[in-house]
């Protein structure tokens, strides 16, 4: 074999690579992306409020020889006061036949937010990494073996940098997202010299995402979404659904343009842990035709700490506030409906004595209901941790703020910002409603909370609480987040 057959073998080699794998030969395709999107756009590193971790594993058109496998490894997560920064890292093999690229990146992304009440953001992100071709001619199939660097096993590769930019835009449910991975176009020289042509440039490419979640009952959501990429004037499209229970277990089905049906199934396991599996139908033309389908299969993690665990405990709280307060709205019918009956005629003696044992009922299921809630928040906000985090916001005579220990008691959390002016604004707002209020400052999460003066006692507490609710102050929809916080 001489030098210029060489050069027709790698020149011929990298067509075939761009002809067999389509997107796959530059960037890997992925048919789980809707469970970790920050793997095709920067600006999702840190969206999920905590620190994950994902590990795919795809193996493409099974049973065909040197076919396509891909593994990847991504983990991100926010940092600082706010999760308004967030950082991330990949590793990726992808291997198909004679060619393997391996890559690796770092991410940095940054979210502006453009309301104080509800989601709505937008978020810009980069990543700078490394690709690395290899071309292992040793594994080549030829008519003439006898060159020495077939012999040898010689493996021809070559590295450069590179550039992924993406922004991701927020509103509630909705997303949308776009992304340019190879940016500036780097290339990879396979050669020994300058004066050697055999050079390989990552093509720039583009990526859109659009998705809404929509919550179609009672912990029930559903969710469509587009995915369309597009390289070297090659587009191809994915349309997903997805439905899901509490985000728990899902299933989802996505039709991919050239490709066909791919449905998926994943679950957690103990909140902490994610696992997933799609499975695409092969082909009914071209070399997809000639394989047994393609199998992907997921796995995550998440690190929530403190932060989320103490929001998911608060959620569980203030929805056994709403119970408990159905009750106390029907102890009092209940009483009002007492008194009346005291004061007409004996013959009411058997209705009477039916609504105390009622009343009687609720006074000991609200009892047993306080408990709970004690318990409740006891067990894993009761810590210095906790204690330390929150602080009450006292204004001194110059304007500033100075933060002390929060007293003990019950307090009723009535509204939440981040920042505290506009705290300030909403408690002079309370006040002229005959609200007495406090601000109080969350240093851990950032924000500030405007809360209720403490109360000894729960009733009086949950008394505040319907006031609060009944008020018409709060934002539409806020109403009901107005709750009880028993701070020990």
């Amino acid at each position: 074999m001489n030098y210029n057959y060489l050069k027709k073998l790698i020149s011929a080699l990298c067509l075939s690579i761009i002809a067999f794998a389509g997107f796959a030969q530059q960037l890997p395709l992925n048919d789980l992306y809707y469970n970790n999107r920050y793997l095709f756009n920067p600006a999702n590193a840190g969206d999920q409020g905590y620190l994950v971790g994902f590990l795919n594993h795809r193996r493409q058109w099974v049973g065909l020889e040197g076919a396509p496998v891909t593994n990847n490894l991504s983990v991100h997560t926010p940092i600082g006061k706010g999760n308004n920064i967030g950082i991330g890292g990949t590793i990726s093999s992808d291997r198909t036949d004679l060619y393997q690229r391996i890559a690796g990146s770092f991410t940095y992304s940054h979210r502006f937010h453009f309301s104080k009440k509800i989601v709505h953001s937008i978020a810009f992100g980069a990543s700078l990494g490394f690709v690395d071709n290899r071309i292992n001619l040793g594994n080549a199939v030829v008519d003439d073996n006898s060159d020495p660097l077939l012999q040898n096993g010689t493996v021809i590769n070559g590295t450069t940098l590179n550039v992924d930019f993406g922004l991701r835009y927020n509103l509630k449910g909705l997303e949308l997202g776009f992304a340019i991975p190879q940016l500036f176009e780097t290339q990879i020289s396979y050669a020994a010299s300058s004066q050697d042509p055999r050079k390989f440039t990552l093509r720039r490419a583009m990526v859109g995402y659009l998705g809404y979640k929509f919550k179609i009952k009672d912990k029930w959501f559903i969710q469509p979404s587009v995915l369309l990429r597009n390289s070297s004037k090659v587009t191809q499209v994915d349309g997903s659904l997805n439905l899901s229970y509490k985000d728990i277990i899902w299933l989802g089905a996505t039709y991919r343009t050239s490709g066909g049906i791919i449905p998926s199934l994943g679950f957690k396991i103990a909140d902490q842990f994610t696992v997933a599996y799609a499975y695409e139908f092969a082909g009914s033309s071209g070399i997809a035709s000639r394989g047994n389908g393609t199998h992907e299969i997921m796995a995550g993690f998440r690190l929530s700490g403190n932060k989320n665990k103490n929001d998911e405990l608060e959620k569980a709280i203030d929805d056994l506030k709403n119970n408990q307060l159905s009750m106390i709205e029907q102890l009092d019918s209940l009483k009002a409906e007492q008194a009346r009956l005291k004061e007409s005629d004996a013959s009411q003696n058997g209705k009477l004595d039916n609504h105390e044992q009622r009343i009687e009922k609720l006074e000991k299921d609200i009892n047993d209901l306080n408990k709970k809630i004690e318990n409740q928040k006891s067990a894993p906000l009761d810590t210095m941790k906790v204690k330390d985090i929150l602080k009450r916001m006292i204004k001194g005579e110059d304007g500033s703020y100075n933060e002390v220990s929060l007293e003990k008691g019950y307090y009723v959390v009535i509204e939440s910002f981040k920042d505290v002016k506009r705290a300030e604004k909403d408690l002079a707002l309370w006040g002229k409603k005959g609200v007495k209020a406090i601000i109080v400052h969350n240093t851990e999460r950032g924000w500030y909370y405007v809360y209720s003066e403490h109360f000894d006692a729960l009733d009086p507490a949950l008394k505040e609480m319907k006031k609060v609710r009944a008020s018409g102050l709060q934002e539409p929809g806020d109403s009901h987040k107005a709750w009880v916080h028993i701070y020990k």
